[in-house]
């Protein structure tokens, strides 16, 4: 079904809502994914505190829902007439602000005959689509490791490029595509961005060395990268009068081919 109002409820999580017997009777399958945890981060002791050692999860639990809407735009869930459900689209304001004020529970019904189930999901980053979405409701191949050198953009090409690196741009290639070549890749040389999430296809042993900008750092793909017990390496690009980064071509050449 699609369309029909939401009421004035809120669902912040379904464990929690199962409570209401308006909830609780379109519940019709619960399965846990991953049980919590805190996951350590080996990280050398000579790399800065914002790269965290340690984070918590909390249980994940997947949920076959019957009798709900759901929209194809947005993946936002709701039991009609009752509550919109916060876990399937993370943040109600990002939410909206992102479909410039479609209001998705105001649209008509469409009531959908089919006789199979339906995954719909959140407008997510590359990153939490690819790491939390498709776990969910997939599972990756395996592919055969064997050796190929990756790198994704900008001013290093040319020098990389000599040292026999091949220039790669991860975002003109189908999802199969980026997979099969991150699983041969042997050592990976990125910008700090969402094309990095593909080193879940990479196989040990790879090296991966990830280039951050001055004004913005992030560790999650530095965590992942650990976690998966790969050779992780970073450098930081300045910045320039203009606001622009400069990469730090040299440096990033000689400490990755003298590897």
């Amino acid at each position: 079904m699609v369309g029909k109002g939401v009421g004035s409820g809120l669902v912040r999580d379904i464990e929690e809502g199962d409570r209401l017997p308006e909830l609780h009777r379109r519940i019709k399958e619960k399965r846990v994914l991953a049980e919590a945890r805190v996951q350590n981060y080996a990280f050398p002791d000579e790399f800065p505190a914002w790269m965290r050692r340690s984070e918590a999860f909390a249980t994940r639990i997947q949920y076959r829902l019957i009798d709900v809407a759901t929209s194809p735009t947005s993946g936002a869930v709701w039991v009609p007439n009752l509550a919109i459900l916060q876990q399937s689209v993370g943040s109600i304001p990002r939410l909206y602000s992102s479909l410039k004020g479609t209001v998705d529970p105001l649209i008509p019904p469409k009531i959908l005959d089919i006789n199979f189930p339906i995954v719909v999901t959140s407008r997510h980053s590359y990153y939490h689509w690819l790491l939390e979405v498709i776990p969910e409701v997939m599972h990756a191949r395996q592919l055969d490791p064997q050796t190929r050198i990756v790198i994704r953009p900008d001013t290093p090409e040319l020098a990389l490029k000599s040292q026999g690196f091949e220039i790669v741009f991860a975002e003109k290639l189908t999802i199969e595509e980026q997979m099969q070549l991150f699983s041969e890749a042997g050592h990976i040389i990125a910008p700090h961005g969402a094309g990095l999430s593909n080193i879940i296809a990479c196989q040990v042993p790879v090296k991966i060395h990830e280039i951050f900008p001055d004004n913005y750092k992030l560790d999650c793909y530095a965590r992942l990268a650990v976690q998966l017990g790969f050779d992780y390496s970073f450098s930081i690009a300045p910045v320039d009068k203009n606001g622009l980064d400069v990469f730090p071509v040299k440096e990033i050449v000689e400490s990755q081919t003298a590897q």
